[in-house]
């Protein structure tokens, strides 16, 4: 148990470090990113929320950016459009419940999580017990591991 509060003290100093060095980077506030093509303006912050992901490597000056001359965009060579998603779940940190049901979209989804190296993005779109569920809620899920003595089983819900 001290080994693991130990661990969690120097990651978290590690994440204010990170955060320290972010902020002394010349890369501050608005950032336009052209992924695949598609314009996004946004912020620093809003793309650094998470910690060791693609954009906190890319802020922190550990690659070189190129940018476009005419509007100083950063290109990202990804698909746009499911960018709209993550940038979304960025700023919200959610997803919606559309997203959740159409198990294509949300294989694409996770193959951009993995590559932004989003942990929370791929936990959500990992972690669904109960798809389109109306009956059983995650309180539910805990009572029925309780009863049963089980640890983290997948219940499918039949009705």
């Amino acid at each position: 148990m001290v080994e693991h509060e130990v661990n969690a003290s120097n990651e978290e100093k590690e994440w204010k470090d990170i955060k320290v060095k972010l902020a002394t980077t010349s890369i501050q506030g608005k950032v336009i990113l052209d992924v695949g093509g598609d314009k996004f303006s946004t912020s620093v912050e809003t793309l650094t929320r998470e910690k060791n992901t693609f954009f906190t490597a890319l802020f922190s000056k550990q690659w070189q950016l190129e940018r476009d001359p005419d509007d100083e965009s950063i290109f990202i060579d990804r698909d746009g459009k499911l960018f709209n998603y993550i940038l979304a779940y960025l700023r919200t940190n959610k997803l919606s419940s559309d997203i959740l049901n159409n198990d294509s979209l949300r294989e694409l989804l996770l193959t951009e999580a993995e590559y932004f190296h989003l942990h929370g993005l791929i936990s959500i779109l990992t972690n669904i017990c109960f798809p389109n569920e109306t009956l059983l809620r995650p309180k539910h899920k805990m009572k029925l591991n309780e009863f049963y003595s089980k640890t983290n089983q997948r219940w499918e819900l039949i009705y």
